[in-house]
């Protein structure tokens, strides 16, 4: 069986690391806490992509982020999570700096493959040239090249842009539904800069 790959969103805010993933109402009634990221190997390409991270005890995780996982470990292997190492990622040093532009790849590409890549026949192409590469071609061959920009739907960039956009979501809703709520967090939220960082649970 493969490895699981689960990412939490905390946020250090005043004094303390707080879990700013949304919660859900299910259909059960119950609210369920919604990680940032879940599933397997293209989490792991994704992590791969990103480069080394550091290291958290249980102890060291927000309250939240503990609650949730011990309500979801069965009781008999509640201790063996409490001696769980976890993986984490500065959000603002190591995740957004690797989205460089908007897309992954700008080439020029075979136009039936640009083609078969938009109706989504494809979801990769391999026979991209440079600008270099092009200009060397005759002229009557260029005609079968066009400049292309893309993003390989299920390659790590995607992901990476994925989660971008997710954390940006969460933070938001963060500052609009807490600051104005709780005394002394609009400071923080608004005028100061909040770390961030993504927990990684290998399960």
């Amino acid at each position: 069986m493969g490895i699981d790959y689960t990412i939490y969103t905390e946020a250090y805010i005043k004094d303390r690391w707080y879990n700013i993933d949304s919660y859900i109402l299910a259909p059960s009634g119950k609210f369920r806490l919604a990680p940032l990221l879940d599933g397997r190997s293209f989490v792991r390409e994704f992590l791969y992509q990103i480069g080394d991270a550091g290291g958290l005890s249980f102890s060291e995780l927000a309250e939240a982020t503990q609650k949730y996982l011990l309500d979801e470990t069965k009781e008999e292997y509640r201790e063996d999570l409490m001696k769980k190492r976890f993986e984490v990622y500065d959000y603002y040093t190591e995740i957004k700096p690797k989205f460089v532009r908007e897309y992954q790849y700008e080439y020029y590409a075979p136009r039936f493959r640009v083609a078969a890549f938009e109706t989504g026949e494809i979801e990769e192409i391999c026979d991209w040239l440079t600008r270099e590469s092009y200009e060397d071609l005759p002229a009557e061959e260029q005609k079968e090249y066009v400049f292309f920009k893309w993003t390989e739907p299920y390659g790590w960039y995607s992901t990476l842009s994925k989660v971008i956009n997710r954390v940006e979501v969460r933070l938001a809703d963060y500052r609009s539904e807490v600051s104005f709520g709780d005394e002394g967090f609009y400071e923080y939220l608004y005028d100061k800069t909040v770390t961030v960082r993504l927990i990684v649970e290998m399960h």
